[in-house]
């Protein structure tokens, strides 16, 4: 009997590779692989969707089938390109291969269709999937470009690679706060944004029924025509709305629907030349801890990722740990000594790597995930001698070195200094 796994929510029979050395084993598995992606293409077709098109070319609703179960198995398509990518290198020999740059192309498509999504997708549970998604795809495109850009050292790679990280963010803030601001700074009427939700819907319900019929053993045509009739109708009028948001209440449309980010080289073009922002992105995906980090100013750009070591997870935690503690006026001293040892280290991380670049600036720090816990302010440039009582009024905060400000976002941080 087969032997299969289950791998992004698919069953896949394991094919055994039978090998005498690495060379063939490679040649072996990279075969599989690319048989994997001709498979994937033919769910695609299935879907409607054209693997041809590119990520700039407008689909129409009536084009695929599934916009959730395109986005998934491009996913698929995408992720194989980038073992076979794998296979092609060594760590003494990084090449930029074609599959890499498919994956990249691949990606790039799905962060397109992506975008698209999450204007048109009202139901929950396809808001999870696509988050799901989301963070995985975009996640996958830092780490490619940044593989890409270490080998070509093209800038585009590093652009890409920031617009990603910014995407990560926005993906929920960046949207709830801009549709907020849209409502407060806008006369648009609830009339329109109710007509909008409901047509949202609509196209979700028979997009769904479509995916319904399509399922069935022997799907009948007569319901599909009726609802891509639906679909096509709703899609229309929504279209139809859009332009006239869009030319009567230009302010919130450019808020609530523009996908436009400043790229990083925008980003430092509008920054003064005493001010520096640090954009981190934390990679957890994988058993090693990757950090990311995009160092922008006036005349900065730079592109860098660190390996954080295993204990770093347990030094945040020390860190949070300590400085949440609300029973402050009866800290032990090893508690303190265990404080100072974790945000000495956690400095060593994070801003020690970026200390030339930081002097006399004024440093927006960017955080990602559980970064966003850690009080930089608070961290050690050096830990005391922790043979003796801690006395916290004596210690090295670089705060007392480099002058700190926070934000969400690059795209954020340069709206609120553009009010």
């Amino acid at each position: 009997m087969s032997d299969y796994y289950k791998w992004e929510g698919y069953w896949h029979e394991r094919i055994p590779v039978s090998t005498e050395n690495i060379s063939s084993f490679k040649k072996q598995k990279k075969q599989n692989l690319e048989n994997a992606v001709g498979w994937y293409k033919k769910s695609l077709n299935a879907l409607n969707f054209s693997f041809d098109k590119t990520s700039d070319i407008e689909l129409s609703e009536t084009n695929y089938v599934s916009l959730i179960n395109c986005i998934a198995v491009l996913k698929m398509v995408a992720d194989v390109y980038t073992e076979i990518d794998n296979l092609e290198k060594t760590d003494n020999n990084q090449v930029f291969s074609a599959s890499l740059a498919k994956s990249i192309d691949t990606y790039q498509i799905i962060g397109t269709l992506i975008q698209r999504a999450r204007k048109e997708i009202s139901n929950d549970e396809s808001k999870i999937e696509l988050t799901e998604l989301e963070y995985a795809t975009f996640n996958q495109i830092i780490q490619a470009s940044y593989s890409a850009y270490t080998i070509t050292n093209d800038k585009k790679y590093l652009e890409l690679a920031f617009q990603n990280a910014e995407r990560l963010k926005s993906s929920s803030l960046y949207h709830k706060i801009s549709n907020q601001l849209a409502l407060e700074n806008s006369m648009v009427p609830d009339s329109l944004l109710q007509k909008e939700f409901k047509l949202n819907n609509t196209i979700a319900f028979f997009n769904e029924k479509i995916v319904e019929e399509n399922n069935q053993q022997f799907p009948d045509a007569e319901k599909l025509k009726e609802y891509k009739n639906e679909v096509f109708n709703a899609t229309s009028r929504r279209e139809e709305l859009n332009r006239i948001i869009e030319s009567e209440y230009s302010d919130f449309y450019e808020l609530k629907y523009s996908n436009k980010l400043f790229s990083a080289q925008n980003v430092g073009e509008k920054l003064n030349n005493d001010q520096l922002i640090i954009e981190y992105y934390i990679n957890e995906t994988d058993s090693i801890n990757e950090l990311y980090a995009f160092v922008i100013g006036k005349q900065k750009l730079e592109f860098r990722k660190i390996r954080l070591p295993s204990a770093f997870n347990t030094w945040v935690n020390d860190l949070f740990k300590f400085m949440s503690d609300t029973e402050f006026l009866s800290t032990k001293n090893d508690d303190a000594k265990r404080f100072c040892v974790s945000s000495n280290n956690i400095y060593k991380q994070l801003i020690f790597p970026f200390e030339d670049e930081m002097r006399n600036k004024k440093v927006t720090i960017i955080p990602d995930g559980k970064l966003s816990y850690i009080p930089f302010d608070a961290l050690l440039t050096s830990i005391p001698d922790t043979s003796k009582f801690i006395e916290f009024n004596k210690l090295s905060y670089s705060i007392k070195q480099f002058s700190f400000n926070y934000a969400n976002s690059a795209n954020l941080f340069l709206q609120s200094i553009n009010e």
